[in-house]
């Protein structure tokens, strides 16, 4: 039994460092309620996220803000959000081409010679407005699940999309559940 409990631990971890390493993916923490977009190693120029309206009340990434680029000042490309067709949008709208936003939202970025900056950009009053570190892309409301969201759609600046759906990331609660099957099982185990 601790074998099969022990794959599937290993299992679902490789499967998340799997998918934040190589894919474009949308994550939600329903304790805080912020929803994070990492674009993995493909550029973004556009996300739509199918589910609550952010568009407003929400947004972090709002009309004017800016995401780092090559070069995290002078490569910066300002974004704008709206709502339709059941999804909030944003798009990038300066420059209208070339390489998009590559890391995640309020983390971190890929800069132009494919170097990892981890120092998220302050702002520079009075052109260049960046999305508060930690905060990814909106702040939903606290405690949403599966149900409440659809697909997530990427857009590249090749043209090309992906389509995925919002990974919910455990609520300490559920990490506790777990940490108590496991010991239970122990406890059998040792009988």
């Amino acid at each position: 039994m601790m074998g099969i409990l022990n794959r599937i631990c290993v299992f679902s971890l490789a499967a998340l460092v799997t998918a934040s390493a190589f894919g474009q993916t949308a994550t939600y923490d329903p304790s805080t309620g912020i929803m994070n977009v990492d674009s993995g190693m493909t550029d973004l120029v556009a996300v739509f996220i199918t589910g609550p309206d952010v568009s407003v009340s929400g947004c972090t990434l709002c009309d004017g803000n800016n995401l780092p680029g090559e070069d995290a000042l002078a490569g910066a490309s300002t974004w704008t959000v709206g709502r339709s067709a059941g999804s909030t949008q944003w798009i990038r709208t300066n420059p209208l081409a070339g390489r998009g936003f590559v890391g995640s939202i309020g983390d971190y970025y890929v800069d132009g010679n494919g170097a990892t900056v981890t120092d998220w950009p302050a702002d520079v009053p009075p052109f260049l407005n960046f999305p508060e570190a930690g905060m990814g892309i909106a702040v939903y409301a606290a405690g949403l699940g599966d149900a409440d969201f659809g697909e997530v759609t990427f857009a590249s600046d090749d043209g090309s999309t992906s389509v995925g759906v919002v990974d919910i990331v455990p609520e300490p609660a559920t990490f506790s559940l777990l940490g108590l099957a496991g010991l239970a099982l122990l406890g059998l185990r040792r009988r």
